[in-house]
């Protein structure tokens, strides 16, 4: 009985290890090209792709509590969890970087909230939004983020880059930047 529970456990552990390695994959070259959705971007070399079921992307170059660029989008017909507002395809822009600027504010996992910025850009040849604010997860680690959001094909996109600001947020900004000044989005009108 005790050798089939080692052997049992043995195999559980390797297929961990096998499977769950799978899902990360190093960028090791320049010009690499990522495709989801009409958007495209070149990725940052020296950083490692996540497949996530949660993000359209997900990239870290240290570790996703270091600093970390995702993007992810939901259906505008989804209401937003903590303002429960709706977005919709014919808000102003300034609408909508307010409710997400609310929505961020009341979420309860970033104490000490503080908006920095809250201005329109254009992005991948649309026009978005970029807030950069501040906060303190609950171990009281302080991050910076710069978030882009924009609405298209009847969904709001949010394109975000987070870092640890003691040290990561300056240093890999300048990756971050270079990755938005690559980004295309394909504009399918339905």
């Amino acid at each position: 009985m005790n050798r089939k529970l080692r052997v049992f456990l043995g195999a559980l552990l390797s297929s961990l290890i096998l499977f769950g390695c799978a899902t990360w994959q190093y960028i090791p070259k320049d010009n690499t090209r990522w495709r989801s959705g009409g958007i495209e971007a070149t990725l940052p070399k020296g950083w490692v792709k996540y497949a996530s079921i949660t993000h359209l992307l997900f990239l870290t170059k240290d570790g996703i509590l270091l600093q970390r660029i995702t993007i992810g989008s939901k259906p505008l017909s989804k209401e937003l969890p903590l303002t429960k507002k709706k977005l919709k395809a014919d808000m102003l822009l300034q609408d909508v970087s307010g409710i997400i600027s609310d929505e961020l504010s009341l979420n309860q996992e970033y104490k000490n909230f503080k908006l920095e910025e809250n201005k329109p850009v254009a992005i991948g040849g649309i026009e978005a939004f970029r807030l950069t604010y501040t906060y303190n997860n609950e171990d009281f680690m302080k991050y910076k983020s710069i978030t882009y959001g924009f609405i298209l094909n009847k969904k709001y996109y949010e394109i975000e880059y987070v870092a640890a600001r003691q040290h990561y947020f300056d240093r890999d900004l300048a990756d971050f930047e270079s990755f938005i000044k690559t980004l295309t989005i394909e504009d399918k009108k339905s």
